[in-house]
């Protein structure tokens, strides 16, 4: 009756090809994973961050709780893609008006929604009291997006406690395993289906973000019109499992094309960084996501960006058990990289 009680914490993450969840467990000095499930939907449930089919996503959830933990009652989730936006602002604070009033009104500028139809959040992350400037870091999710990811949190019979953004979840997951260096200039890629998320980690914190339209599914279409064949073969041969029906080498034509793509919207938004954070260079990019795992793409990108490229590991320094281990645990743990972030957020 005197047991210390265990406190845990769950991440969920729905995404376009599959649904992630991963359970935490805290103590003073660390973290420990408990459990972990990926869930792949049928092709269709859910496209461009729209969820087509309810019933399969719901019933996805449902086979991770069992699998997981079924006394799993409240996770925390995320929002991500077009109906999401975010930006770092930097505010003149005004005498007798609000911050919160300084950040719908910008908002109201820079949203390429109806502000009346999102919902907004902020944190202000650094005061300048000489210029009476602040940092500000907005967030904008519309309404219609969020409301379908809390639906089916709900009728999968758990209740979301934090609604946080994969960006965000990312960052979490980075600061909690990777010691800042405030010499180096660090970009967290994470490739999902239908975005790509990059963060800038500047001076050791949190600089910016953007999501990037070439994604997973970019590699998948592109592959499928060089070689005409289905999407679930496509997916395997990314994973390194090719069929030996497939040609090898207008696999690979396509999948460096579509390479090829990614790296160009990664330059854009390396320009961005490099003008906004007055930087030369960029030290090192860290992959995660699904498309972490297409065998060739570190290198490529490695060679065509002259940066170093590895994948980020979300359990460099959390604790899990053998038997997880040897369930090919390290060689998927950078498409947990997100859960794990929203389960570290609930601690925070």
């Amino acid at each position: 009756m005197f047991k210390r009680k265990i406190k845990t914490s769950v991440g969920l993450d729905i995404g376009n090809f599959s649904s992630k969840l991963v359970q935490l467990e805290f103590f003073p000095h660390g973290q420990r994973l408990l459990s972990y499930g990926i869930h792949q939907f049928p092709l269709n449930t859910i496209v461009g961050g729209q969820i087509k089919n309810k019933e399969a996503v719901i019933a996805g959830i449902k086979h991770l709780i069992q699998r997981c933990d079924p006394h799993i009652k409240e996770v925390v989730i995320s929002v991500s893609g077009r109906g999401v936006i975010t930006d770092k602002l930097t505010l003149q604070r005004r005498k007798g008006v609000k911050t919160s009033q300084l950040v719908r009104f910008e908002a109201e500028q820079r949203c390429p929604f109806d502000v009346d139809d999102v919902t907004l959040d902020y944190k202000v992350v650094k005061v300048d009291e000489k210029s009476d400037c602040m940092d500000v870091v907005l967030v904008a999710a519309k309404n219609e997006t969020l409301y379908d990811q809390l639906a089916v949190v709900y009728e999968a019979d758990l209740k979301p406690v934090v609604v946080d953004v994969d960006a965000f979840a990312l960052y979490n997951t980075w600061e909690t395993n990777y010691p800042p260096d405030e010499q180096l200039n660090t970009v967290l890629v994470n490739i999902g289906a239908e975005v790509t998320n990059v963060v800038f980690v500047h001076q050791g914190t949190y600089h910016s973000t953007r999501d990037l339209s070439v994604a997973g599914n970019s590699f998948v279409k592109t592959v499928q019109r060089q070689m005409g064949v289905a999407a679930e073969l496509v997916h395997q041969a990314l994973q390194g499992k090719m069929d030996p029906k497939l040609d090898h080498s207008t696999f690979m034509f396509a999948v460096n094309k579509s390479s090829e793509m990614l790296s160009k919207e990664l330059d854009l938004a390396f320009s961005y960084f490099k003008s906004e954070a007055k930087v030369d260079k960029i030290d090192r990019i860290l992959l995660s996501g699904g498309c972490s795992l297409i065998p060739w793409l570190p290198g490529f990108l490695e060679k065509r960006h002259h940066i170093s490229v590895e994948k980020l590991d979300p359990l460099k320094v959390i604790e899990c058990s053998d038997q997880l281990q040897q369930n090919g645990l390290n060689e998927l743990a950078p498409v947990l990289a997100v859960p794990i972030g929203l389960a570290l957020r609930q601690a925070n």
